[in-house]
């Protein structure tokens, strides 16, 4: 089972070396929490704001010493301490510098601005952000309990699904999912997935047949993220920023290990034998692999399709690509530094406007020397 949790935390993976060093690795953080400040007075800098726009220059680099850090705004600094074990285990908080501190304020004063625009939008994807940015999923799905709108519906559903988070969650269900988005796969295979465990054939054969129908894929990671950072402001402090998006995507990451995952149990190669099963299994492999939003999506087609013999003529995506796209963004050597943050900003805008699968293409060599020369072009 390592191969499918590998998927899952893929994205999450390509995005840890942007992470502030020292951050907590939770993936839900708890709504502005009381931070332990130190004696002295913090050291506070004016806050750089990246422009996001796609050619924008960033502040040249200059060369880092061993034990140092290029920090955005804040020049070469120090690097924090190695955590302890007893930090790790959550025992003795590890001390936090000045310019972590700083950026921690700054995410919490852009997450109260993405609130209010929010809320002010009143839609009701809107309103589902909003509750989720206030960490309170049963408040997310107690809007989309009215929703018509499979996007709210959805990222509730999964918000929900991560945790145990109240009454109005236990209300939302795939079914209701599938009602509103019927040629998405991804919730009918989350509904084959429930038919399994409770050991329902007829409910197996329904999912898997309408899954193997449908005309997409698409569990919607990124779309967090991105909805959110749409609505910042676009002077807002790059640390600040980079520290919110880093928290979102990690929420994200969260919902993503709720992945469907019985497929591979349901087209094994022996319920392959049987001519029916093999041409829905066939179905749904080309479907991820080809029209899915997400890494995870893809990657589950191409491993069913190898897992059922198919050829690379009759996949859209194998495995090698898959992997190849697993490595596409290339990793920072300085994390924090502004060259690395903007690299994060535009990660956070190709995932939301283009998908996870399409967006990862996009930073594979080859895609961003085809990015490169159509954008130099008169």
């Amino acid at each position: 089972m390592k191969w499918w949790l590998t998927l899952a935390l893929a994205s999450l993976a390509l995005l840890l070396a942007l992470l502030i060093p020292g951050k907590s690795d939770e993936p839900v953080r708890a709504a502005a929490p009381d931070r332990a400040r130190p004696a002295a007075p913090l050291e506070h800098r004016s806050p750089i704001a990246l422009d996001v726009g796609a050619s924008a220059p960033v502040p040249a680099a200059s060369p880092v010493p061993p034990g140092h850090l290029d920090v955005c705004g804040w020049g070469i600094v120090a690097a924090p301490e190695r955590p302890t074990s007893d930090a790790l285990m959550g025992m003795r908080p590890m001390p936090k510098p000045d310019w972590a501190l700083q950026w921690e304020a700054e995410a919490e004063d852009l997450r109260a601005q993405a609130i209010a625009v929010l809320q002010v939008r009143g839609d009701e994807l809107s309103r589902v952000l909003a509750r989720l940015l206030q960490n309170d999923a049963n408040a997310a799905a107690a809007v989309a309990l009215r929703s018509t709108d499979p996007r709210a519906y959805g990222l509730a559903w999964q918000a929900c699904h991560s945790r145990n988070a109240g009454a109005a969650c236990e209300q939302l269900s795939l079914r209701r999912w599938v009602q509103l988005e019927p040629n998405n796969a991804w919730p009918w295979l989350g509904l084959l997935d429930e038919a399994r465990r409770r050991g329902d054939a007829s409910g197996v054969e329904e999912a898997l047949h309408r899954a193997a129908r449908a005309q997409r894929s698409d569990g919607g990671f990124g779309r967090f993220v991105g909805s959110v950072d749409e609505v910042l402001p676009a002077d807002a402090p790059v640390g600040g920023r980079t520290e919110l998006q880093v928290e979102l995507i990690g929420r994200s990451a969260a919902f993503v290990i709720g992945w469907p995952v019985a497929l591979l149990s349901v087209c094994s190669a022996e319920a392959a034998r049987d001519a029916n099963r093999r041409q829905s299994c066939t179905a749904i492999a080309r479907v991820l692999a080809g029209e899915g939003r997400d890494l995870m999506d893809v990657g589950m087609g191409a491993r069913l399709g190898q897992r059922l013999g198919l050829s690379a003529d009759e996949m859209p995506v194998t495995p090698a690509q898959v992997s190849a796209a697993q490595q596409a963004i290339p990793l920072p050597e300085q994390p924090g530094s502004c060259t690395a943050m903007r690299q994060m900003h535009d990660w956070v805008r190709d995932l939301a406007r283009d998908g996870e699968w399409r967006a990862l293409q996009a930073w594979l060599p080859a895609g961003r020397q085809r990015s490169s020369s159509s954008s130099s072009s008169p």
